[in-house]
Formats: structure tokens, C-alpha cells, sequence
């Protein structure tokens, strides 16, 4: 709950401080980093809630194998 809450403020920050950069940034840079005006922001959110989906994914593959029942003696 906790987590969803925090990853959402992120996710909002990440809009906001994607909407400024598009301030300083040219259509002629958006264009070759493969953007435009219109998608950027959506982009660059889309582009954080995955990476948070694979960091948490990742996580939850860990998983703590005791030596003995791995078969190591």
C-alpha cells in the first residue's frame, strides 16, 4: 500500500520534471532521441512505471534457498 502510494508521488515527479525539460529541449532533439512534443511526457512516465515493474520483479524472484535443501553438503 505504502509502496503504490510512494511509486505514485515518483511517478508524478518524474511527469513534472518531464514537462519542464521540454521546455529547454528543441523538436530537433526530441526527434532524435525518437519523441515528440505530444508523446514525451507519456513516454518518460511509461518508460518509469516499468522500470519500477521489473526492479519489483526482480525482487520477488529472490527467494532464499537453504543450503541444505539445495543439495550442498
Amino acid at each position: 500500500m505504502f509502496n503504490s502510494l510512494f511509486n505514485s508521488i515518483i511517478a508524478a515527479q518524474q511527469a513534472s520534471a518531464a514537462a519542464k525539460v521540454l521546455a529547454y529541449i528543441s523538436d530537433t532533439q526530441l526527434a532524435e532521441i525518437g519523441h515528440t512534443r505530444a508523446t514525451f511526457i507519456e513516454n518518460v512516465k511509461t518508460d518509469f512505471i516499468n522500470s519500477l515493474q521489473v526492479e519489483t520483479a526482480a525482487i520477488q524472484n529472490k527467494t532464499p534457498v537453504n543450503a541444505n535443501l539445495a543439495g550442498v553438503f
